[in-house]
């Protein structure tokens, strides 16, 4: 009989570019995740909750959570039931479609935290000139430094290009412009992350390059590319959008505080 992992993973791979952000912490962070699974006649749903301290980017946007909790379903009563499984405690819940939470307004606080739209994409939009473009599996001081600017701790970077990352650049007059890195997030789907360009060097087009050549590095290699940025970014976004990507998943996050 397949355990509760086991058979979480293979209800969340009936749709993979979906539910890609808890199949990723499932397998990067799987002795922490705590799991509840409910599985019976067509119904099923995942509730999966992490400790934030392991998580970087959560403990630096949401300080006061304990726990990151992701929720998949069939229905929002079978997700309901997992929902009131809760302790009474401070969590960020993040929510890859749209659920009713005013059933939980009882036991929390509800309050909507950030949101990410993720694109994907098979052929880019455009052939932006890359003939400048630096490319290496093995980051480099300036490129920690351009990467620690956009949120990344050295112990995030560091993890990333141990697994297989590669970063790609554009440097001008020596010095690394704008940036960007790849790294595996689950099976054949590769994130495209840290994008980065200089303050003072903006608004010409270096970071739609640098991307651009992400985006051809992993289509030549049979791989899917998922881009990510938060839903009030307009430049991020546009830049996603002029490269010909496709919007397929918003992702919300909801802070739950006892009462």
């Amino acid at each position: 009989m397949k355990d509760k992992y086991l058979k979480t993973i293979e209800r969340l791979n009936s749709d993979v570019l979906r539910n890609l952000s808890t199949l990723k912490y499932l397998t990067i962070y799987r002795n922490y995740a705590d799991i509840e699974l409910i599985d019976d006649s067509g119904d099923w749903a995942v509730m999966a909750a992490f400790p934030t301290r392991i998580l970087s980017y959560d403990t630096a946007t949401y300080p006061n959570a304990r726990e990151a909790v992701f929720l998949h379903g069939t229905t929002e009563k079978v997700k309901y039931h997992l929902l009131d499984m809760l302790k009474p405690d401070s969590y960020i819940l993040r929510l890859n479609e749209d659920l009713d939470l005013s059933g939980c307004r009882d036991r929390f606080t509800v309050s909507p935290g950030h949101a990410y739209i993720s694109f994907t994409c098979t052929t880019p939009e455009i052939l932006p000139d890359v003939t400048r473009i630096l490319s290496n599996g093995r980051v480099t001081q300036d490129g920690i430094d351009m990467f620690g600017r956009n949120g990344y701790t050295g112990d995030d970077i560091s993890g990333y290009f141990a697994n297989g990352a590669r970063w790609f650049g554009l440097t001008i007059n020596g010095r690394l412009t704008s940036a960007c890195f790849i790294f595996q997030n689950y099976s054949k789907i590769w994130e495209i992350a840290g994008v980065h360009t200089l303050e003072e060097e903006r608004r010409h087009g270096y970071a739609r390059t640098v991307v651009f050549s992400a985006l051809n590095y992993l289509l030549e290699r049979g791989l899917t590319p998922r881009y990510e940025a938060e839903r009030d970014n307009q430049g991020s976004i546009r830049l996603a959008m002029h490269l010909g990507m496709k919007e397929f998943l918003t992702i919300k996050h909801y802070l739950l505080e006892a009462r």
